[in-house]
């Protein structure tokens, strides 16, 4: 029986994709979540904006190349990318693609990244880093891998086997850390890093520093960016939101404070994230203009 779940789409306005999904192995599911396989075929120039979000994202892809740009501005666009690491950031990200790719995404906590590639996320906190830098020949031999297999679930068994294989030879995180993570994800922008670092018998300075390390990001900053990833994925297209719910729901004051996150973390106000929402849930990355059109 296959493990991985496959659906298709057809456009009326040309182009296709194929969409693939499965859990990672038992032991890499505390730092993993849902491998992501696409292909898209569409002769379409495509810009997308990714959102800042509590996870580093990994992308595989074993398609043609794509451009992207860490701060989000065109002028940043730097081609050449298949497979790279996304680290945490405090800003969105500009994708583009000639409208035909294929690939894997795979979604890892900021603990799940550090224990994966053995390297301080600190040093790729806001950066768009190629593989390559990262593993070495083993990236480039994994993208021909997954180009060269014939089914979804062989690229996902390889992506199994690699990532067990690095859980296996690298540090694990700070156990103090890694607590420290959980309640900051618990309660987004309301725990107290003082009370945190009592709690583990350190120094504020030291849990600040060790946690930057680790996870990339400050533990106060690290909390507002989960709180506002939890509006992001409130915002759906179509129906216009109620935004005063979404914003206590995420945890925010009131909508004013939401919408001050929203200037620092999306470039732009809540409302202008909705518009730019696609019926795939994606963030069309154009002038916004377009989409009236």
């Amino acid at each position: 029986m296959s493990r991985a779940t496959v659906e298709r789409f057809e456009s009326p306005y040309g182009g296709s994709w194929e969409l693939a999904s499965a859990e990672p192995c038992s032991s890499l599911r505390p730092f993993f979540g849902t491998y992501g396989g696409y292909i898209e075929t569409s002769s379409a120039i495509t810009r997308r904006l990714e959102m800042p979000f509590p996870r580093a994202a990994l992308i595989l892809g074993f398609g043609e190349e794509i451009s992207v740009s860490p701060t989000g501005e065109e002028a940043d666009l730097a081609p050449g990318h298949t497979g790279f690491v996304a680290g945490l950031s405090r800003g969105p990200a500009l994708v583009e693609s000639n409208g035909s790719q294929a690939g894997v995404q795979v979604n890892l906590t900021p603990l799940g990244a550090y224990h994966i590639f053995g390297v301080p996320m600190s040093e790729i906190t806001n950066q768009v880093v190629k593989l390559d830098d990262l593993l070495g020949p083993t990236g480039r031999e994994l993208i021909e891998r997954l180009r060269e297999a014939v089914s979804w679930d062989e690229r996902f068994d390889l992506l199994d086997a690699l990532f067990s294989r690095a859980l296996a030879a690298n540090s694990p995180p700070t156990e103090a850390i890694a607590w420290a993570w959980r309640e900051i994800a618990r309660e987004p922008g309301r725990v107290s890093i003082r009370q945190l670092a009592n709690e583990v018998g350190w120094s504020h300075k030291h849990l600040i520093e060790r946690f930057r390390s680790e996870v990339g990001l400050a533990p106060k900053v690290a909390g507002r960016l989960v709180r506002f990833d939890r509006a992001v994925q409130a915002i759906s297209p179509g129906t216009r939101p109620h935004w005063s719910d979404i914003a206590v729901a995420a945890g925010y004051y009131d909508q004013a404070h939401m919408s001050r996150e929203f200037r620092e973390f999306a470039r732009c106000t809540p409302m202008e994230l909705w518009r730019r929402r696609l019926d795939d849930g994606g963030i069309y990355g154009g002038e916004i203009e377009e989409l009236s059109r």
